[in-house]
């Protein structure tokens, strides 16, 4: 994994990254054009550049957008912790470079690597901010202001 990654990983630690080497072989960098969906179960995913829409398709067959996850931010197509198949799509809406890594191989260090557990911590806090906020933006706010 590129030089430069360690310092985004290192500024959502707040500190210098100790076991650096050891996670970044665990991580492979994943390029995908406008258009392009990504889901592969039992992933971790970060996004380095790009803007990604995970959607559902309901029943009759309609798209329904669930959010848009931008560079900087993570997502993990897996239903933790017993790996049911994913149940959205995940598509690029510009070209996107992904950072990602096995969701098994992961939970091994979170054992052994106390820099990766607190890593994991912060990407997780910052998913259940922002879900918390879309969820009170959903349940507070009238229709107009829900649609845009």
């Amino acid at each position: 994994m590129e030089k430069k990654n360690r310092g985004v990983f290192e500024s959502k630690l707040g500190s210098k990254m100790n076991t650096w080497d050891q996670l970044a072989a665990k991580f492979s960098v994943v390029t995908l054009e406008e258009g392009e969906h990504f889901v592969t179960a039992g992933q971790f995913c970060f996004i380095q550049g790009g803007l990604l829409l995970v959607y559902y398709v309901d029943s009759k067959g309609h798209e329904i957008n669930q959010n848009f996850y931008k560079t900087g931010e993570m997502i993990s197509p897996i239903s933790v912790p017993n790996s049911d198949p994913c149940q959205f799509y995940i598509q690029c809406i510009e070209p996107c470079t992904l950072i990602i890594a096995s969701y098994e191989e992961m939970s091994h260090l979170n054992f052994d690597d106390s820099e990766w557990v607190r890593l994991e911590l912060i990407f997780l806090d910052s998913v259940f901010v922002r879900n918390t906020k879309r969820e009170a933006r959903l349940l507070l706010g009238n229709a107009n202001r829900r649609y845009a």
